[in-house]
């Protein structure tokens, strides 16, 4: 079966031919170390290293993704304010997204939600909501995204 493969050496993830019978703890010994864990894409659970990939539930043509850290810390700017919550490595931008904007961190009125978005904090690009927090950590388990409008109109 064909999976899309994340990891956290960037957005883009690696096309790879597995047999749905290999294990978890097999996938990883293919195409990182055993010392990762992997998930599903959106997925808050590690998946268990015994496992075959189909009792893991995992697809063809699915978006897995494998990580050093089973948590990555996400830091969100806004303005002049900061907030902060753990994710798995395989949530999704979007995901991070919709916590950001509600009420248990920056609590954005409804109606203004579909104006925002995210720029990396330290090169001040547009990430895109499928991107994986995990394919945004540096040395350590730490991400960094700064809310803001998508379109700031100058007036």
């Amino acid at each position: 079966m064909e999976l899309f493969l994340h990891s956290e050496k960037g957005p883009v993830p690696a096309i790879v031919d597995v047999q749905e019978s290999m294990t978890v703890r097999e996938v990883l010994l293919l195409f990182a170390s055993d010392q990762e864990g992997l998930w599903i894409e959106g997925s808050e659970d590690e998946l268990d290293a015994n496992l075959t990939l189909e009792q893991a539930g995992v697809h063809h043509r699915h978006h897995i993704h494998h990580h050093r850290c089973r948590r990555v810390t996400v830091v969100v700017r806004h303005i002049d304010e900061e907030r902060q919550h753990e994710f798995s490595p395989a949530a999704t931008v979007g995901t991070v997204l919709t916590w950001a904007l509600g009420s248990d961190a920056f609590n954005i009125p409804e109606e203004q939600r579909p104006e925002y978005g995210f720029l990396s904090c330290n090169e001040g690009k547009a990430i895109p909501d499928d991107t994986h927090v995990g394919s945004l950590t540096g040395a350590g388990c730490e991400a960094c995204l700064s809310l803001v409008r998508k379109h700031n109109p100058q007036g």
